[in-house]
């Protein structure tokens, strides 16, 4: 069928229905209206990435176990008497006790309720940190000296000047995290009392993210509202050209809303977006349409006439918004849906309702009559001169505008990503606030995890647990370290003197007792002990930052960490699989080192392998350079008070000549039956107990010598380390902790490291698996950081080839297609190099130019290929052609892209800067294509001569248009 007549038949069947499609459309209308009442909103961006994107994934899984990414944080400003004064520690406390009365937090922590692990008289002792308000000010200076020389608290709950203090509080997975973070809002401004406070974390910003997408909406709604009364006002001067535009997309805007919550697509931060650009881009297929009829006289030919470019012109503009269907992130992929919905519905409606509309009302054209010209206004006459001037200049204006995009695109290699999602609150906003503070005073407050699953309470697993938080340790941007494994450590330094997990299950377990309760457990460690992680604060939000530190942690756990551990006994070796083993304990210790180095002193970088030549020289002499005199301190002090039954003070000297003559090989079966047989022959045990105490000596003296073999291990490296570390309380016991290790009886190590060692396979007498992954919110970023890159390719790809086959079809001419594209790619070249030197990021809103600009842009050209199209097929060709085309879809050009323009310039006002960066490239973006497709697309149909394919017959699809100018 042709399709002229078609057009003609669906143009008379709206008209001649005209009630049917009225009632229809309410009864749509009050149906999708009731529909909206089930529309969800969600700003959680972990949600953003698909269930089976293994980042979001193993995120998610961390979030519901141990609630590590659903931190409220909330620091208090002390600046004026500092933390350690009794009214600031007493509000504090009562603070602590509100939080802790909210059911939906499972742990608190505050500077009164925190973990404290010391020593006593007794041994250890875990309690909270300040149970009681010091009465007298050299007690309360005695906690502050105590509280500020301890490295778990500093950074982490009190800043380094004493001046702020936070409270963190994780919500329970199981709870709403927006209410739980509303409702803690509320208690903290009860209990804080007019004291200043800042307020921050992941649900705090799920919280206001929510509040200012409601305060956007109801700003931006009535600024778009009112832009568009004035253009369409000074476009039309004609009340239906304002009333009738306005109200179907008022329509249309519940129809999508209608058609979101059906289909379950959720809105979010770009929703406000949505809604603003669908009053402004709605409105265009109106504009066509109503400028077509008042230029026609009769709202059924014009309706016929106007239809199938409107039409083309929306298809064009959804399927470049439908590309982003296949992008990973919902966020995107939920924008082009919503907005497909709304410009289909906006189109529907205008092709329907609007021809309806101007036939029950009346309205009045301001037709052409004949073949002779009226006289025009002066915008059709300017456009309709600068036709011709394009015209007769077309070369130069192509090359022009080609120079021009490639000095601008240069711009597109400076393009930085930006997925900082607190930037994207405005720089007043409490979580922005909040988030400053955290940054400048704190360790931050994005966290980046090491997730273990596994068998926690195996000495070998918690062991390299323990090696892979001294490598985390090594990076600049990370700070504020917890993990079990470290307050097991913790307690083994204080109980034995040694920074390292013990080497039996035992010992593991009764350290672990001791923390038995702790609520503060369950943020790193499953209830069952099958899983755990290492999480430490990242200092910088920027994505650069944390794009590094994620790529770069993945990296060496994929490539450097295996799956299994493996336990082995050095008796198996042979000699040279021996001297490899050993090779490679020290490499491992040297690294290990470097890392605690660079940690601590973050400004310098340590060579492992400096340290590794040091501890083979330190080793090799260390027995030389030991002091003996603690080792001999600790076998006497335990043959004095611990031995099974009291001993004579000349029995305790010969025992402690005998070790002290067999000190190298203290716990050999021989020296130990030595020592038995002195206590049996004194008579002060029988003979089992003198067994038992004599092991009893023999083990405390080489945990002793051990102990202090690690130490003077540790000053053999003085001269490669700076003043700072060596006098550096916490690197020294941790570094001690790594070289006590080098004396293990079974060493451990991932298989992967001990590859290289020669006939170790029968040297391994165990092996357990251990599953180690990054996490945390680095991961998060690095992976939209990724997928926006990929989203803006592939959108732009696909949308282009979407635009240029289905405008090649309709216009039945490939050229036509590649002519219509090339009018809105050559701007957005412009735009990309724009984006790079003015430094707009690629965010969650820039990524979607690329499409939108494209499906956009495209509209405008299609109008114009199709109406130089119809001339040509009236025989008007060449200069009087672009003329009179210039005249005709010229102003509409121009009034449909200043809606568009002036709807993403109400962007502007918003209170995000995703959507204030998505106005700034996007009204720059539609009015270039606009100067493009008044310039550039006339130049193009000039010099590739745009004309009638030869032997096309004259009278098809000829029409009586008047004179169609």
């Amino acid at each position: 069928m042709n399709v002229d007549a078609l057009m003609q038949t669906f143009s008379r069947f709206i008209i001649r229905y005209r009630w049917i499609w009225l009632i229809l459309i309410i009864l749509i209308t009050v149906a999708l209206a009731n529909a909206t009442k089930y529309l969800v909103v969600n700003n959680d961006y972990d949600n953003w990435l698909p269930a089976n994107d293994r980042v979001s994934e193993l995120y998610r899984l961390v979030d519901r176990q141990f609630s590590s990414t659903a931190i409220l944080f909330t620091v208090l400003d002390f600046t004026e008497k500092g933390v350690f004064h009794p009214d600031s520690l007493a509000l504090v406390g009562r603070m602590t006790d509100a939080l802790e009365g909210i059911e939906e937090l499972f742990n608190v922590s505050s500077l009164t309720n925190i973990l404290d692990i010391r020593k006593t008289d007794f041994g250890v002792e875990v309690g909270d940190l300040i149970p009681e308000i010091p009465e007298t000010q050299e007690e309360m200076d005695a906690l502050k000296e105590y509280v500020l020389s301890k490295e778990m608290y500093v950074n982490s709950l009190i800043s380094e000047d004493a001046a702020y203090t936070v409270f963190i509080a994780n919500i329970d997975g199981s709870s709403e995290e927006i209410v739980t973070a509303k409702k803690v809002l509320e208690t903290i401004e009860e209990a804080a009392a007019g004291h200043p406070y800042y307020f921050g974390g992941d649900p705090a910003l799920l919280l206001y993210a929510d509040y200012y997408m409601q305060k956007d909406l109801k700003l931006l709604i009535p600024i778009v509202m009112c832009v568009m009364v004035l253009i369409l006002g000074f476009s039309f001067r004609r009340v239906l050209g304002v009333v009738l535009p306005l109200t179907l997309v008022f329509l249309c805007v519940v129809w999508t809303f209608g058609l979101q919550a059906l289909f379950g697509i959720y809105s979010n931060m770009l929703t406000t977006a949505v809604v603003v650009l669908l009053i402004a881009m709605g409105a265009d297929y109106s504009v066509h349409i109503y400028n077509h009829f008042i230029r026609r006289g009769d709202v059924q030919v014009s309706t016929a006439e106007i239809t199938l470019p409107v039409v083309m012109s929306a298809v064009t503009t959804i399927a470049g918004l439908l590309t982003f269907g296949l992008t990973r992130i919902d966020l995107l992929r939920f924008f082009g849906i919503e907005l497909a919905f709304g410009l289909g519905s906006a189109c529907l409606l205008s092709v329907v309702l609007l021809p309806v509309c101007l036939h029950l009302f009346k309205a009045k054209p301001n037709p052409i009559v004949g073949n002779e010209e009226r006289r025009e206004d002066v915008i059709n006459q300017g456009l309709a001169r600068a036709g011709v001037w394009v015209h007769r200049h077309a070369g130069m204006t192509l090359a022009a505008s080609l120079i021009g995009m490639i000095i601008i695109g240069l711009g597109v290699f400076r393009i930085s990503t930006n997925v900082d999602f607190v930037e994207f609150m405005p720089e007043d906003s409490p979580p922005r606030m909040g988030g400053d503070i955290l940054q400048d005073h704190f360790s931050g407050f994005y966290p980046i995890s090491i997730y273990f699953e596994g068998d926690m309470e195996d000495p070998a697993l918690m062991q390299m647990e323990n090696y892979l938080e001294n490598f985390l340790r090594s990076y600049e941007l990370t700070d504020a370290f917890t993990s079990i494994n470290g307050f097991i450590a913790e307690e083994n330094w204080l109980m034995n003197g040694v920074f390292a997990v013990p080497e039996t299950r035992a010992g593991i377990a009764n350290l672990w007792l001791l923390l038995e309760g702790e609520e503060l457990l369950r943020t790193f460690v499953a209830d069952d002990r099958g899983q755990s992680l290492i999480t430490a604060m990242v200092r910088e939000p920027e994505t650069y930052a944390m794009r590094f530190i994620s790529r770069s942690v993945g990296e060496y756990l994929e490539e450097k960490i295996s799956d299994q551990v493996v336990r082995i006994d050095p008796a198996r070796l042979s000699p040279a699989g021996l001297k490899a083993l050993r090779t490679l304990q020290l490499s491992e210790a040297a690294l290990q080192l470097a890392w605690l180095a660079e940690g601590y002193e973050k400004s310098t970088k340590y060579d492992s392998n400096l340290l590794l030549e040091g501890l083979e020289k330190g080793i090799q002499r260390i027995d030389q350079e030991l002091d003996l005199a603690p080792v001999w301190e600790a076998g006497r002090t335990y043959l004095d008070e611990e031995a099974l039954e009291v001993l004579p003070p000349e029995v305790i000297d010969r025992l402690m000549a005998v070790i002290s003559d067999h000190w190298r090989q203290a716990e050999t079966a021989k020296v130990r039956d030595r020592l038995a047989a002195i206590i049996t022959e004194s008579g002060a045990m029988n003979q089992e107990d003198a067994s038992d105490t004599a092991a009893g000596v023999l083990k405390r003296t080489a945990s002793s010598l051990r102990i202090e073999r690690a130490s003077t291990l540790r000053g053999t490296l003085a001269p490669l380390l700076s003043e700072e570390l060596k006098n550096h309380k916490d690197f020294r016991k941790r570094a001690e902790g790594v070289l006590w290790t080098l004396w293990a009886e079974k060493p451990v190590f991932f298989t992967s490291q001990i590859a290289s060692v020669p006939e170790i396979g029968s040297a391994a007498i165990a092996t357990t698996p251990l599953k180690v992954e990054p996490t945390g919110f680095p991961d998060l970023v690095r992976r939209f950081d990724d997928l926006l890159y990929i989203s803006q390719i592939q959108s732009l790809g696909l949308a282009s080839l979407v635009v240029l086959v289905l405008v090649s079809l309709t216009q039945r001419s490939f050229r036509r297609g590649i002519i219509s594209l090339l009018s809105v790619t050559v701007p957005f070249g412009y735009i990309l190099g724009f984006m790079g030197w003015s430094q707009i990021p690629l965010d969650f809103g820039t990524v979607l130019s690329g499409a939108l600009i494209i499906g956009l842009g495209v509209d405008g050209s299609i109008h114009f290929m199709h109406h130089n199209h119809d001339l040509q097929l009236r025989g008007i060709v060449g200069e009087d052609s672009i003329r009179r085309t210039m005249g005709h879809v010229g102003k509409a050009i121009l009034t449909a892209n200043a809606t568009t323009c002036c709807g993403f310039l109400v962007l502007l006002f918003s209170n995000s800067s995703v959507l204030r960066n998505f106005g700034i490239v996007n009204s720059m973006a539609i009015f270039l294509v606009t100067v493009s497709l008044l310039t550039f697309l006339p130049a193009l149909v000039t010099v590739f001569q745009v004309h009638l394919v030869r032997g096309q017959s004259q009278g098809s699809g000829v029409r009586d248009q008047g004179s169609g100018n």
